[in-house]
């Protein structure tokens, strides 16, 4: 999978949109303000997940999974997308977005979830009369 079905997939999620505040690379793909995918031009992608989910992948993909950046990033994974296969990769994405949106607060989670109705006009704030 290339870079660009990869950041398109990670876009399609509600409230997701591409961000790059590390200089031109890496595109950060984000909901509610928190990065869920890092995406590199090299093909890797840099992922969050539960400190036991990264093991597992790790376990069970050696060869394409690796943890990302230090010790400290015990929630992130960084993936090689070509040598994984591609639904086991936007699974990884989908669990990605997935975490990141769960962490968000509620009222964040509904204000995504909640389209903005077009042609409803806006609301009238109460505004105290003037006495005289």
């Amino acid at each position: 999978m290339n870079l660009e079905a990869v950041k398109a997939h990670c876009l399609e999620k509600a409230g997701a949109y591409a961000d790059c505040p590390f200089g031109e690379f890496p595109v950060c793909c984000k909901v509610g303000g928190r990065i869920f995918a890092q995406l590199y031009p090299d093909g890797r992608v840099t992922l969050k997940c539960g400190a036991e989910e990264a093991a597992a992948d790790r376990a069970a993909y050696p060869e394409a999974v690796v943890q990302a950046g230090g010790a400290q990033w015990t929630h992130w994974n960084t993936v090689h997308g070509g040598k994984l296969p591609e639904a086991v990769l936007l699974a990884m994405l989908d669990r990605s977005y997935q975490r990141v949106f769960a962490g968000l607060p509620r009222w964040q989670q509904q204000e995504i979830l909640t389209p903005e109705p077009e042609d409803e006009a806006p609301r009238r704030r109460w505004r105290r009369r003037n006495p005289t």
